[in-house]
């Protein structure tokens, strides 16, 4: 198994073939095949050898990462999809319908086992939205769920008016704050003050 940091660093998925269990042709059972897009990047082959001894030194297995161009991907994955091609680990393409064609593995068991530590910080939100038919063939990470209100106030006229915001914990608390830019800044109350949602 790939160690948690790897499984944590992309959105991954990990695929098995559709009624097949050949190894990858160029590969054997101990090496994990993945397909990330981009271009490969210069003194890439040297930088996988030497992370390779470690990899390989912690799990049992080395990695093979290849590389597909953004403009080629999708075709590219969906053409590997269709033929029942094996690999390891891609970006989810088209996941849904893919997970429902059963071109993924199941990972509903194996990710809390194996994965367990990037699966215990992944927000519940991701774990249900990755899950298809009641099944889990993604391992999702945390990008965005969370919601972040903040206000911000314009220093000149916090220094200008002796305003105090270090002790705001609640939209009540700015209410007198507010009243004092409102009063006397009416041109630039926008600008002195906003909120991001």
């Amino acid at each position: 198994m790939l160690t948690t940091g790897i499984l944590a660093t992309v959105l991954l998925v990990s695929l098995s073939a559709c009624g097949s269990s050949d190894s990858v042709k160029g590969s054997d059972k101990d090496t994990i095949v993945m397909y990330q897009i981009g271009d490969k990047p210069k003194e890439f082959d040297t930088l996988l050898a030497k992370a390779n001894k470690v990899i390989e030194k912690e799990t049992g297995a080395k990695l093979d990462m290849r590389f597909i161009s953004w403009g080629d991907y999708d075709k590219k994955m969906s053409v590997m999809v269709s033929s029942g091609e094996n690999y390891d680990i891609a970006f989810a393409n088209n996941y849904v319908i893919n997970a429902q064609k059963g071109a993924y593995a199941d990972l509903t068991e194996l990710l809390p086992k194996y994965a367990k530590d990037a699966y215990d910080q992944l927000d519940p939100a991701y774990i249900k939205g990755n899950t298809v038919n009641g099944k889990l063939y993604a391992m999702p990470v945390n990008g965005n769920v969370f919601a972040q209100q903040v206000l911000t106030f314009n220093k000149q006229y916090l220094d200008k008016y002796n305003l105090d915001v270090s002790n705001v914990n609640t939209y009540a608390d700015l209410e007198p704050l507010l009243a004092v830019i409102k009063k006397n800044e009416k041109k630039c109350y926008a600008a002195c003050c906003r909120t991001r949602l």
